[in-house]
């Protein structure tokens, strides 16, 4: 809590000499002698009021609630494990680790977690010394015969040969990421719940020691069966965005080599620019940065107005609670990636601090962080947040905000696609529950539709409450992401067409249309939820696809819902109508991808 203590000079114009009064933030009155300390009465008070406010206790790392806008799915399959280094803030005992996930399909939901000193800091490591940058980069293995599988080991002490075998490309060899174990004695099995956050409290098994500025590392085992990259044994673990302009701290071991775009190797992998939404908390002895909450999360608007952001900014120091406080505060920001000038918070009261992003123009896109510093420069900032200034028009697309919504229902007269249309690609690696996740067609819409300047005669329709859009009927198009469905705000990506295993052409979708990209289902050998039907209400302009009563996941089972919504596309006047009915009950309105995207 940051209080300003003020001293008032009360003057009396009368009177031979001066009266001082000390007035305290609650508004009690002191007067003082000339043999009163006042700057020890004020030392005294702010000691008072911090540690009322202060504990020895912080949180640190990739938190949900400094990254509520995490939106990149990780997944990890048999043996893989993820990892993430942190630089220890101060000295104290690391007392809990929290781990956000989301399914959870290892054995028994069973990880193992470990803690480890880190040999990857800021100057050691990918993008220092001559290494390569991060991003899919290749780093290096141990080899252990215990390994029944690929015979790999990520750790020393888990190897039957400590040679370490580096994979990074060109002539430089790596080194171990990992030194030696701080916490988990080879490994502290942990069970997982699926979407929330999971804590492992450390005085279960031992103590974790850090002292300030201690580079170590958390690591996160997968366990089950080995279904090489199958659905059925994977755990999503949300990954957000991370503001070290050489974003190093990711990593991830890999029993086999990946099935997607970009992985050549096995073994360790710095990932890059996003992080796990993994994070612990510690009992500290020494000076704590200042720490955030409240903060204001802008999203995309249509006004080109200042932006007021507001967060609340508690600073504690346990070694010295006396010079305690936020000394300053302030926005960094970037316009289109171009940084922008630091623009400073104003000290509101309390712990409250306030300031304006300037307006942006249409189409800007605007990034923001707070950062903050106490007395002795020890400094912290928020996440990444980031927001669009979007139009209703532009030279492309108008919204009608003044249309009336025609009832284009089809329940009753559109034709029905049977379940056994839905098809997912057929390679490698990719899902294998056409009911779930799959796409149907090639539909001939009757004529061309025209839209983002370009013309299409066929849609593909997806499960997941998305259409693609081909110029013909041989282009086979995958509404999905290799067969599984996007999470939270993804468009359909990671397509594998052209991939030398890949049996036949899947394509990501160049012209994609969303009026409710979420998780549903449409039912599968064992049972039925709902169904999806096209047609054109008697009406020759229109191509309609309804999604009638879908079913969709509650904690990870299907369930039979009410989610009803089509959208309309009319060739006569190039006009798209998306038309709501229902949308469920387990809450899809708050992840749905609702919009267009044309590649």
């Amino acid at each position: 809590m940051n209080k300003i203590i003020f001293l008032v000079l009360a003057c009396a114009l009368t009177a031979p000499a001066q009266q001082r009064i000390l007035v305290s933030p609650d508004g009690d009155a002191r007067p003082l002698t000339g043999r009163d300390n006042v700057s020890g009465i004020v030392r005294a008070e702010a000691a008072r009021i911090f540690s009322a406010a202060c504990s020895d206790k912080g949180t640190f790392g990739y938190s949900l609630d400094l990254y509520p806008g995490a939106n990149i799915p990780f997944e990890a399959f048999h043996k893989d494990i993820m990892a993430v280094w942190y630089l220890a803030p101060a000295n104290g005992t690391i007392d809990t680790v929290f781990i956000y996930n989301l399914d959870v399909g290892t054995q028994d939901s069973t990880v193992t977690v470990r803690l480890f000193n880190s040999n990857i800091y800021p100057g050691s490591g990918p993008g220092y010394d001559g290494y390569p940058k991060p991003g899919k980069l290749c780093w290096g293995y141990y080899l252990s015969t215990n390994d029944d599988d690929n015979g790999l080991s990520p750790f020393p002490e888990d190897a039957t040969d400590t040679t370490w075998h580096s994979t990074v490309p060109g002539g430089l060899p790596s080194f171990s990421p990992m030194g030696t174990e701080i916490w988990g004695f080879g490994g502290y099995p942990k069970v997982m719940s699926a979407f929330t956050t999971n804590f492992i409290a450390m005085a279960v098994l031992a103590t974790a020691n850090v002292t300030a500025g201690q580079p170590f590392f958390i690591t996160i085992k997968m366990y089950g069966p080995h279904v090489e990259q199958a659905q059925d044994h994977r755990t999503g673990y949300l990954a957000v965005s991370e503001p070290d302009s050489l974003q190093t701290h990711d990593w991830k071991f890999y029993e086999h080599i990946y099935q997607g775009p970009g992985f050549t190797c096995p073994g360790w992998v710095a990932r890059g620019d996003f992080n796990f939404l993994i994070w612990y908390s510690m009992t500290v002895t020494t000076n704590l940065p200042p720490a955030f909450s409240g903060v204001t999360r802008l999203g995309n608007t249509f006004s080109k107005d200042d932006q007021p952001v507001q967060a609340t900014i508690l600073d504690c120091d346990a070694a010295n609670p006396l010079r305690a406080g936020v000394e300053q505060a302030f926005i960094r920001y970037s316009v289109n990636d171009a940084p922008q000038p630091d623009i400073p918070l104003t000290f509101l009261g309390g712990d409250t601090w306030e300031g304006m992003i300037p307006g942006g123009s249409v189409n800007d896109r605007i990034s923001y962080r707070l950062v903050a510093s106490d007395s002795t420069g020890f400094a912290d900032s928020t996440g990444v947040t980031g927001y669009r200034v979007v139009s209703l028009a532009n030279g492309w697309y108008s919204a009608d905000t003044g249309a009336t919504c025609a009832d284009l229902n089809i329940r009753l007269t559109g034709t029905t696609i049977p379940p056994s249309a839905f098809f997912v690609p057929s390679f490698t690696g990719s899902g294998t529950l056409p009911g779930d996740d799959g796409t149907a067609g090639p539909f001939d819409m009757g004529r061309n539709f025209t839209v983002f300047g370009d013309t299409f005669r066929y849609a593909w329709i997806g499960v997941n409450g998305g259409i693609a859009l081909s110029k013909s009927a041989a282009e086979t198009l995958d509404v999905n992401s290799n067969g599984f469905a996007s999470r939270l705000w993804d468009f359909p990506s990671a397509q594998k067409a052209g991939r030398e295993d890949t049996a036949g052409a899947y394509s990501m979708p160049g012209m994609f249309i969303a009026p409710f990209w979420a998780d549903m289902i449409v039912g599968d050998s064992a049972a039925d939820y709902g169904r999806i039907v096209y047609g054109n209400n008697g009406d020759t302009c229109l191509f309609i696809v309804e999604w009638d009563s879908l079913g969709s996941f509650d904690e990870g089972e299907p369930i039979a819902d009410a989610t009803m919504f089509r959208v309309a596309l009319d060739r006569c006047t190039g006009t798209v109508d998306f038309q709501y009915v229902d949308v469920g009950t387990l809450g899809l309105e708050t992840a749905a991808l609702v919009g267009m995207q044309a590649d």
